[in-house]
């Protein structure tokens, strides 16, 4: 074996760590982008949960204060009814 080939070797080999650290690199950006992107995504689903909670307490608030008004004009037609029917 002579002087150049040990050199190539040894210049193959170290070549061959730094291909591999490459790739170990751009599968941790990789990873890191794609973890980035879901924690983006969970955080858009859970501002959507807040906001369909929220409507929907909205709505319901809505309908207890239609009931609430419909009940005080009930009574308050049946109040004048009755008012009514004593003055005849």
């Amino acid at each position: 074996m002579e002087w150049s080939e040990g050199l190539s070797n040894r210049v193959s080999i170290i070549i061959r760590k730094y291909i591999d650290l490459f790739y170990i690199i751009v599968y941790m950006v990789i990873c890191l982008y794609v973890s980035v992107c879901f924690c983006k995504l969970c955080i858009h689903i859970v501002v959507l949960r807040i906001l369909i909670v929220i409507y929907v307490l909205f709505c319901v608030l809505c309908l207890v204060m239609l009931f609430c008004v419909l009940f005080v004009c009930k009574y308050v037609l049946y109040y004048f009814h009755r008012v009514s029917n004593q003055l005849q």
